[in-house]
């Protein structure tokens, strides 16, 4: 058996919270449960209601190898345009996640768009893209009407086969529109 003393500091000036865990399986499973509560825990702290007062339009800019990023308060459209090929996708998708959790909780959303214009995407890319659209979808299965059109050049049968796949994970209509 191991103890394990965990400790979680905040700058609110709370009081620091301590978390005892006596387990006889993997230590890194330990580390693993450690470092998702530590970042579900300080997800949940970075929002506070002067950030909602706050809360205005995203856009991100394109690079090389990130996409141009667009999300509207005002019309509930997000969308997507260029490469998804971050070297941190999880940094990357952490200002979108943050955006939408704010959006979709504070501004009860009646409808959302999503426009996805991918012209490549990577493994590691594709699980948090996929994991924002379970978010999304989350809202659908609520009674939100969610829109999610996947955009493809004629040619690109890579894209167009992702766009196929999508619709088969996801349980909210994806449509399928073909740019020529």
């Amino acid at each position: 058996m191991q103890k394990l003393l965990v400790s979680i500091n905040t700058n609110k000036g709370q009081a620091q919270k301590k978390i005892s865990i006596t387990c006889s399986f993997f230590y890194p499973a330990i580390v693993w449960i450690f470092f998702y509560i530590s970042t579900v825990y300080i997800f949940i702290n970075m929002i506070s209601k002067e950030d909602l007062k706050r809360l205005v339009d995203l856009r991100i800019q394109a690079t090389a190898e990130t996409p141009e990023v667009v999300c509207s308060k005002s019309t509930g459209k997000i969308s997507m345009v260029g490469n998804l090929i971050p070297s941190d996708p999880q940094s990357f998708f952490a200002p979108i996640n943050r955006w939408f959790l704010l959006y979709s909780t504070e501004f009860d959303p009646k409808q959302i768009t999503v426009d996805l214009y991918l012209t490549f995407i990577n493994g590691c890319s594709e699980h948090h893209l996929v994991s924002f659209l379970k978010k999304v979808e989350e809202l659908y299965s609520r009674g939100v009407e969610v829109r999610i059109s996947c955009h493809y050049e004629s040619d690109d049968y890579d894209m167009r086969d992702w766009g196929r796949d999508l619709r088969q994970v996801l349980k909210i209509p994806v449509d399928m529109v073909e740019i020529n």
